[in-house]
């Protein structure tokens, strides 16, 4: 006995029939390993700011006297938009030329 297939029945076998079609699609995607750039010096940081508070910045672009001069630099760049996160992490990845102030991690 022979029955006409149901609505439901049907819309059950379409969805079956795209979720096994999806996962058999997301199964052939080319997989691939993941390459990270090798990470920077953590240590440049700090031995840059060591440097900034002892000696200063007598830099042609950026320019300020050492201890309370560094001090006030960083307040400065902390009370404006993005704040002092932003310039750090400019600072560690090497964006910050050594015409601009030193920055050992650009070597």
């Amino acid at each position: 006995m022979n029955r006409a297939p149901t609505r439901a029945g049907t819309a059950a076998r379409k969805l079956r029939f795209g979720l096994a079609a999806t996962a058999m699609a997301l199964l052939s995607l080319p997989t691939a390993a993941a390459f990270g750039a090798e990470p920077n010096n953590q240590a440049c940081l700090g031995t840059d700011f060591s440097t900034y508070a002892r000696y200063g910045a007598p830099g042609p672009v950026l320019s300020f006297d050492d201890g309370a001069g560094f001090g006030q630099f960083n307040a400065s760049l902390a009370q404006r938009v993005p704040g002092l996160g932003l310039p750090i992490q400019l600072h560690l990845a090497g964006y910050v030329p050594d015409t601009y102030v030193a920055n050992s991690c650009n070597d």
